[in-house]
């Protein structure tokens, strides 16, 4: 009954904005054909990039739409057709304060590099935990499993050998972005005992 409650919350707080979806059955709701929400357990899915994560919570259509944004592919078609319906939700007083070119800028590598190691959102915190305490746990871990003390440090230079190891096999814009990722880490995890010292 909870699960149910969930969703009507879900679908009432998207009549409200004026989002258009399609409820597939009662537990699964769908915007824009990709966009695949199923509130009862909190849980999001996009079929374009089969990406799966956590459902964060929305204070209003502003932050819907700006998430909507920033999991599609977008096309120019879809820009426009977007930016007006934005505008359109605007002038009825519906959304507010949205910079529309920050919805369809691209962030590039190192933007994209300092929001998963210094910016990390609410879902992903749930997701994986912070960064430094996921790299602190996985050393203690691999002490373990190899019978020898394994340095965080030497953890993060790890993950970015084995990232540098994969781009030599074959280039991966992921790959990239997560060397990168785990060097700004390491560089962060240092300067904590650096700050000690």
């Amino acid at each position: 009954m909870e699960k149910l409650k969930k969703v009507k919350h879900f679908c009432k707080f998207l009549d409200v904005y004026r989002i258009n979806y399609k409820q597939h059955n009662e537990y699964h709701i769908q915007v824009q054909r990709i966009h695949n929400f199923y509130p009862s357990n909190s849980t999001y899915y996009n079929s374009d990039s089969d990406n799966k994560t956590i459902l964060p919570e929305f204070k209003d259509g502003n932050e819907f739409l700006k998430f909507l944004a920033d999991n599609t592919k977008i096309s120019e078609d879809d820009k426009k057709e977007m930016t007006q319906r934005i505008k359109e939700l605007q002038d009825k007083g519906i959304v507010h304060n949205i910079d529309l070119s920050d919805l369809y800028k691209e962030k590039n590598i190192l933007e994209k590099a300092n929001d998963i190691v210094f910016n990390r959102s609410e879902e992903k915190e749930r997701q994986y935990g912070p960064f430094k305490n996921s790299m602190m746990k996985a050393a203690s871990m691999a002490s373990l499993l190899c019978g020898k003390e394994i340095m965080p440090a030497d953890m993060y230079k790890c993950m970015i050998a084995l990232k540098l190891s994969r781009i030599s096999h074959k280039y991966s814009h992921d790959s990239v972005l997560d060397a990168i990722a785990y060097l700004a880490g390491l560089d962060d995890f240092q300067k904590m005992f650096d700050n000690e010292e």
